[in-house]
């Protein structure tokens, strides 16, 4: 098995999840994250640095993923915001539970 496979598999619902509401503040980054896990050979790590890094991202505070709301304000192809957002909390909950499973806690 592919080393984060099960994280990149979430990173890739997340991402056409992202596509489909036209965001396009955190897309770009998740594609980037995709496209750095997709290289990785079998056994080979990110560097830790790298993964605290995305992990702030992806879980961190404002500007995060975390802080990331599906809205018309912010200039999202949306037709139910709130129906939106509970999936966006679905995926990102799933992020978390793959990651604290596959990467682990690097605080």
């Amino acid at each position: 098995m592919i080393k984060y496979q099960r994280v990149i598999i979430v990173l890739e619902k997340l991402n056409q999840f992202l596509v489909n509401h036209h965001d396009q503040y955190m897309q770009p980054t998740i594609i980037e994250y995709l496209g750095r896990l997709k290289v990785l050979r079998d056994g080979e790590n990110l560097p830790n640095e790298l993964l605290k890094d995305m992990q702030i991202t992806l879980f961190g505070g404002m500007g995060s993923l975390n802080d990331l709301s599906i809205c018309r304000d912010n200039k999202h192809m949306v037709e139910n915001e709130k129906k939106a957002n509970e999936e966006l909390e679905e995926l990102r909950q799933k992020l978390k539970t793959v990651w604290r499973e596959e990467v682990g806690n690097l605080r």
